[in-house]
Protein backbone atom coordinates (compact mmCIF):
# COMPACT_ATOMS: atom_id res chain seq x y z
CA UNK A 1 0.00 0.00 0.00
CA UNK A 2 2.00 3.04 -1.28
CA UNK A 3 2.00 5.61 1.58
CA UNK A 4 -1.06 4.68 2.86
CA UNK A 5 -1.14 4.79 7.13
CA UNK A 6 -3.07 1.16 7.36
CA UNK A 7 -1.64 -1.73 5.54
CA UNK A 8 -4.87 -3.87 5.41
CA UNK A 9 -6.93 -1.08 3.55
CA UNK A 10 -6.12 -0.12 -0.06
CA UNK A 11 -8.19 2.76 0.54
CA UNK A 12 -6.21 3.98 3.51
CA UNK A 13 -5.36 7.10 2.44
CA UNK A 14 -1.66 8.76 2.56
CA UNK A 15 -0.31 9.93 6.13
CA UNK A 16 -0.51 13.49 6.20
CA UNK A 17 3.14 15.64 6.45
CA UNK A 18 3.84 19.03 6.97
CA UNK A 19 6.76 19.27 4.25
CA UNK A 20 5.08 22.25 3.26
CA UNK A 21 4.91 24.06 6.20
CA UNK A 22 8.25 24.58 6.88
CA UNK A 23 9.90 27.56 6.52
CA UNK A 24 12.85 27.39 8.64
CA UNK A 25 14.78 24.70 11.33
CA UNK A 26 17.49 26.42 12.99
CA UNK A 27 19.41 23.98 15.03
CA UNK A 28 21.67 26.24 17.00
CA UNK A 29 24.39 23.68 17.10
CA UNK A 30 27.34 25.59 15.79
CA UNK A 31 28.56 27.87 13.33
CA UNK A 32 31.10 28.65 11.08
CA UNK A 33 32.04 31.69 12.67
CA UNK A 34 29.67 34.11 10.91
CA UNK A 35 26.17 32.23 10.77
CA UNK A 36 24.55 29.20 12.12
CA UNK A 37 22.81 26.88 9.54
CA UNK A 38 18.91 26.72 8.58
CA UNK A 39 18.27 23.38 7.54
CA UNK A 40 14.54 23.82 6.85
CA UNK A 41 13.85 24.44 2.99
CA UNK A 42 14.48 28.12 2.32
CA UNK A 43 17.91 28.42 3.84
CA UNK A 44 17.44 31.22 6.19
CA UNK A 45 21.07 31.39 7.46
CA UNK A 46 20.80 33.39 11.00
CA UNK A 47 23.91 35.95 11.18
CA UNK A 48 26.06 36.11 14.13
CA UNK A 49 26.13 39.21 16.20
CA UNK A 50 28.62 39.74 19.04
CA UNK A 51 28.76 35.90 18.77
CA UNK A 52 31.54 33.24 18.32
CA UNK A 53 32.02 29.85 18.25
CA UNK A 54 32.14 29.81 22.13
CA UNK A 55 29.04 31.21 22.08
CA UNK A 56 27.60 27.38 20.79
CA UNK A 57 27.88 25.57 23.63
CA UNK A 58 26.95 22.05 25.29
CA UNK A 59 24.51 21.58 27.65
CA UNK A 60 22.73 18.46 29.65
CA UNK A 61 23.91 16.76 26.08
CA UNK A 62 22.32 19.40 24.25
CA UNK A 63 24.57 21.32 21.41
CA UNK A 64 22.74 24.90 21.73
CA UNK A 65 22.82 28.74 21.23
CA UNK A 66 24.64 30.62 24.20
CA UNK A 67 23.16 34.56 24.65
CA UNK A 68 25.14 36.98 27.16
CA UNK A 69 22.45 39.47 27.57
CA UNK A 70 24.61 42.11 26.53
CA UNK A 71 25.20 42.32 22.93
CA UNK A 72 24.64 38.94 21.58
CA UNK A 73 22.13 38.19 18.86
CA UNK A 74 20.98 35.37 16.17
CA UNK A 75 19.73 37.48 12.73
CA UNK A 76 17.90 37.15 9.89
CA UNK A 77 17.00 40.35 7.56
CA UNK A 78 14.06 39.73 5.83
CA UNK A 79 13.85 40.43 1.89
CA UNK A 80 10.78 40.96 -0.30
CA UNK A 81 9.78 37.27 -1.40
CA UNK A 82 10.86 35.73 1.42
CA UNK A 83 9.05 33.44 3.66
CA UNK A 84 10.04 35.72 6.52
CA UNK A 85 8.98 37.38 8.99
CA UNK A 86 6.91 34.29 10.22
CA UNK A 87 4.16 37.02 10.97
CA UNK A 88 3.41 37.43 7.65
CA UNK A 89 1.07 34.54 7.48
CA UNK A 90 -2.59 33.89 8.35
CA UNK A 91 -1.27 30.81 10.29
CA UNK A 92 2.22 29.68 11.92
CA UNK A 93 3.87 28.16 14.71
CA UNK A 94 7.01 29.15 16.28
CA UNK A 95 8.97 26.08 18.32
CA UNK A 96 12.08 26.62 20.47
CA UNK A 97 13.35 25.36 23.35
CA UNK A 98 15.01 27.47 26.18
CA UNK A 99 16.80 27.87 29.43
CA UNK A 100 16.06 31.25 30.32
CA UNK A 101 15.82 32.59 33.72
CA UNK A 102 12.95 35.48 33.73
CA UNK A 103 13.29 36.19 37.13
CA UNK A 104 15.46 39.59 37.26
CA UNK A 105 15.50 39.77 33.56
CA UNK A 106 13.30 42.91 33.05
CA UNK A 107 11.42 42.51 29.21
CA UNK A 108 14.21 41.09 27.41
CA UNK A 109 13.34 38.79 24.03
CA UNK A 110 14.48 35.52 22.79
CA UNK A 111 12.20 35.69 19.98
CA UNK A 112 11.84 38.73 18.06
CA UNK A 113 10.44 40.67 14.85
CA UNK A 114 11.01 44.22 14.39
CA UNK A 115 11.42 46.26 11.81
CA UNK A 116 14.53 48.58 10.87
CA UNK A 117 12.85 51.34 9.30
CA UNK A 118 9.88 51.74 12.12
CA UNK A 119 10.32 51.57 16.14
CA UNK A 120 6.52 50.72 16.17
CA UNK A 121 6.01 47.48 14.68
CA UNK A 122 7.09 45.37 17.22
CA UNK A 123 6.80 40.79 17.91
CA UNK A 124 8.22 39.19 21.15
CA UNK A 125 8.71 36.38 22.71
CA UNK A 126 10.21 37.24 25.83
CA UNK A 127 10.66 37.68 29.69
CA UNK A 128 8.00 39.62 31.53
CA UNK A 129 8.18 43.45 31.30
CA UNK A 130 9.21 44.15 35.25
CA UNK A 131 10.88 40.79 35.64
CA UNK A 132 9.20 39.69 38.55
CA UNK A 133 7.85 36.54 37.73
CA UNK A 134 9.45 33.57 35.09
CA UNK A 135 5.95 33.98 32.94
CA UNK A 136 6.85 34.19 29.32
CA UNK A 137 5.61 37.74 27.51
CA UNK A 138 4.28 37.98 24.56
CA UNK A 139 4.72 41.60 23.05
CA UNK A 140 2.22 42.52 19.83
CA UNK A 141 2.32 46.02 19.26
CA UNK A 142 0.98 47.68 15.87
CA UNK A 143 0.05 51.21 16.60
CA UNK A 144 -1.87 50.60 19.92
CA UNK A 145 -2.79 48.00 22.95
CA UNK A 146 -2.58 44.85 24.10
CA UNK A 147 1.25 45.49 24.40
CA UNK A 148 2.39 43.13 26.96
CA UNK A 149 0.35 39.85 27.96
CA UNK A 150 1.95 37.01 30.33
CA UNK A 151 1.57 33.33 30.66
CA UNK A 152 -0.36 31.46 33.00
CA UNK A 153 2.77 29.08 33.84
CA UNK A 154 6.40 30.15 34.26
CA UNK A 155 9.10 27.82 31.92
CA UNK A 156 12.16 30.12 32.58
CA UNK A 157 12.96 29.38 35.31
CA UNK A 158 16.32 28.32 34.39
CA UNK A 159 15.75 25.13 33.24
CA UNK A 160 14.89 23.50 30.01
CA UNK A 161 11.49 23.73 28.65
CA UNK A 162 9.84 23.53 25.09
CA UNK A 163 7.19 26.39 24.05
CA UNK A 164 5.45 26.62 20.79
CA UNK A 165 3.33 29.72 19.83
CA UNK A 166 0.90 29.36 17.85
CA UNK A 167 -1.26 31.82 15.64
CA UNK A 168 -4.42 31.52 13.78
CA UNK A 169 -5.63 34.85 11.90
CA UNK A 170 -8.91 33.04 10.47
CA UNK A 171 -10.34 32.31 13.91
CA UNK A 172 -8.31 35.35 15.67
CA UNK A 173 -6.49 32.74 18.44
CA UNK A 174 -3.12 32.39 19.95
CA UNK A 175 -2.16 29.54 22.07
CA UNK A 176 1.17 29.25 23.73
CA UNK A 177 2.15 25.61 25.01
CA UNK A 178 4.74 24.64 27.45
CA UNK A 179 6.32 21.22 27.28
CA UNK A 180 3.60 19.89 24.97
CA UNK A 181 0.72 21.00 27.32
CA UNK A 182 -1.65 24.28 26.36
CA UNK A 183 -1.26 26.83 29.02
CA UNK A 184 -3.31 29.60 27.52
CA UNK A 185 -5.69 29.85 24.61
CA UNK A 186 -7.48 32.61 25.89
CA UNK A 187 -5.35 35.67 24.83
CA UNK A 188 -6.01 39.36 23.58
CA UNK A 189 -6.02 38.75 19.28
CA UNK A 190 -3.77 41.49 17.77
CA UNK A 191 -2.92 41.31 14.06
CA UNK A 192 0.39 42.69 12.94
CA UNK A 193 -0.30 44.73 9.55
CA UNK A 194 2.64 46.54 8.79
CA UNK A 195 5.91 45.61 7.30
CA UNK A 196 8.65 43.84 9.61
CA UNK A 197 12.33 43.10 8.09
CA UNK A 198 13.74 41.71 10.92
CA UNK A 199 13.64 37.91 12.49
CA UNK A 200 16.18 37.70 15.75
CA UNK A 201 17.10 35.39 18.37
CA UNK A 202 18.50 36.77 21.64
CA UNK A 203 17.02 40.35 21.44
CA UNK A 204 15.51 42.72 19.01
CA UNK A 205 16.62 44.46 16.01
CA UNK A 206 15.44 47.94 14.96
CA UNK A 207 16.85 50.93 13.41
CA UNK A 208 19.57 49.52 16.66
CA UNK A 209 19.38 46.62 18.62
CA UNK A 210 18.42 45.69 22.14
CA UNK A 211 16.40 44.05 24.76
CA UNK A 212 19.52 41.11 24.57
CA UNK A 213 18.45 38.14 26.89
CA UNK A 214 20.91 36.33 29.14
CA UNK A 215 20.09 32.31 28.64
CA UNK A 216 20.16 29.49 26.18
CA UNK A 217 18.27 28.72 22.79
CA UNK A 218 18.10 25.12 21.26
CA UNK A 219 16.42 23.82 18.03
CA UNK A 220 14.23 26.71 16.77
CA UNK A 221 11.97 26.23 14.03
CA UNK A 222 8.84 28.15 12.75
CA UNK A 223 6.05 26.60 10.53
CA UNK A 224 3.19 28.44 7.97
CA UNK A 225 0.52 26.59 9.56
CA UNK A 226 -1.00 26.18 12.91
CA UNK A 227 0.33 22.43 14.33
CA UNK A 228 -2.23 20.58 16.42
CA UNK A 229 -1.50 19.25 19.86
CA UNK A 230 0.09 16.04 19.15
CA UNK A 231 2.64 17.61 16.75
CA UNK A 232 3.40 20.24 19.58
CA UNK A 233 3.59 17.12 21.93
CA UNK A 234 5.93 15.52 19.47
CA UNK A 235 8.05 18.35 19.04
CA UNK A 236 8.03 18.70 23.40
CA UNK A 237 9.31 14.93 23.20
CA UNK A 238 12.43 15.81 21.29
CA UNK A 239 11.18 15.11 17.94
CA UNK A 240 13.37 16.55 15.28
CA UNK A 241 11.24 19.47 13.47
CA UNK A 242 12.76 17.97 9.92
CA UNK A 243 11.56 14.25 10.89
CA UNK A 244 7.85 16.31 12.07
CA UNK A 245 7.96 17.77 8.30
CA UNK A 246 8.04 14.64 6.74
CA UNK A 247 11.42 15.07 5.05
CA UNK A 248 15.50 14.00 5.87
CA UNK A 249 14.20 11.02 8.11
CA UNK A 250 17.14 10.15 10.86
CA UNK A 251 18.23 6.77 9.61
CA UNK A 252 21.16 4.56 8.08
CA UNK A 253 21.03 5.82 4.61
CA UNK A 254 23.98 3.17 3.15
CA UNK A 255 25.70 -0.17 4.41
CA UNK A 256 28.53 -1.31 2.11
CA UNK A 257 30.83 -4.24 3.10
CA UNK A 258 34.15 -5.03 1.37
CA UNK A 259 35.57 -8.07 0.27
CA UNK A 260 37.64 -8.48 3.45
CA UNK A 261 33.95 -8.37 5.01
CA UNK A 262 35.05 -4.75 6.68
CA UNK A 263 31.15 -2.40 7.03
CA UNK A 264 30.93 0.53 6.39
CA UNK A 265 27.55 2.21 6.97
CA UNK A 266 26.13 6.20 7.42
CA UNK A 267 23.28 8.49 8.87
CA UNK A 268 21.84 11.42 7.81
CA UNK A 269 23.18 13.33 10.74
CA UNK A 270 23.51 16.78 12.47
CA UNK A 271 26.76 19.26 13.02
CA UNK A 272 27.93 18.87 16.41
CA UNK A 273 25.61 16.04 17.65
CA UNK A 274 26.92 12.75 18.70
CA UNK A 275 25.42 9.31 18.41
CA UNK A 276 25.34 6.17 19.85
CA UNK A 277 25.57 3.01 17.59
CA UNK A 278 24.75 -0.54 18.54
CA UNK A 279 24.54 -3.51 16.75
CA UNK A 280 23.75 -7.58 17.44
CA UNK A 281 23.53 -10.76 15.22
CA UNK A 282 20.25 -11.76 15.62
CA UNK A 283 16.97 -9.67 15.82
CA UNK A 284 15.93 -11.55 19.47
CA UNK A 285 19.48 -10.51 21.30
CA UNK A 286 20.18 -7.79 23.07
CA UNK A 287 21.90 -4.67 21.51
CA UNK A 288 25.27 -4.31 22.28
CA UNK A 289 26.75 -0.87 22.41
CA UNK A 290 29.70 -0.28 20.09
CA UNK A 291 30.24 3.29 20.95
CA UNK A 292 28.32 6.05 23.19
CA UNK A 293 29.42 9.12 22.25
CA UNK A 294 30.81 8.87 18.03
CA UNK A 295 30.60 12.44 17.19
CA UNK A 296 29.12 14.06 14.17
CA UNK A 297 30.95 14.37 11.01
CA UNK A 298 28.35 16.96 9.26
CA UNK A 299 25.25 16.16 7.48
CA UNK A 300 25.85 12.80 6.82
CA UNK A 301 28.43 10.69 9.41
CA UNK A 302 29.79 7.79 8.57
CA UNK A 303 30.77 4.46 11.01
CA UNK A 304 33.97 1.96 10.23
CA UNK A 305 33.33 -1.80 11.58
CA UNK A 306 36.25 -3.43 10.74
CA UNK A 307 36.46 -7.58 10.69
CA UNK A 308 38.47 -8.34 14.15
CA UNK A 309 35.68 -6.57 16.62
CA UNK A 310 33.20 -7.96 18.15
CA UNK A 311 30.76 -9.83 16.57
CA UNK A 312 33.72 -10.35 14.00
CA UNK A 313 32.12 -9.30 10.47
CA UNK A 314 34.37 -11.50 8.85
CA UNK A 315 32.24 -14.37 11.24
CA UNK A 316 28.66 -13.07 11.14
CA UNK A 317 27.46 -12.68 7.92
CA UNK A 318 24.16 -11.16 9.72
CA UNK A 319 24.76 -8.52 11.40
CA UNK A 320 22.27 -5.54 12.22
CA UNK A 321 22.75 -2.35 13.31
CA UNK A 322 21.16 0.94 15.10
CA UNK A 323 22.19 4.52 15.99
CA UNK A 324 20.23 6.57 17.84
CA UNK A 325 21.13 10.44 18.88
CA UNK A 326 22.79 10.80 22.66
CA UNK A 327 23.41 7.69 24.38
CA UNK A 328 20.56 5.48 24.68
CA UNK A 329 18.32 3.40 22.77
Amino acid sequence: IEEGTDPMDPKDPPSSTLSDSLVAYWPLDGTDGESTPDLGPNGYDLNLVSMETSNFVNDQGRAVASFDGVETMLVHNNEEGEELPINQFDLYTISLWVKITGSGQNDLRFFSEGSTVSGDPLFNLGTRNNGSDNTVDLYLRDGGTPNHQFSVGEPLDGEWHHLAYTYDGKEQKIQLFIDGVLDRDDWIFKELTSPLDTTTIGGILRASPSHWVNGLVDDVSLWKAVLQEDRVADLANGMDPLRLAGGSQFRITDVTRDAEGNITFSWNSRPNASYAIWVKTDLMDEWEELDDGFPSQGKITDFEYPTGSSPDPAVSRKLFFRVTEGDSL
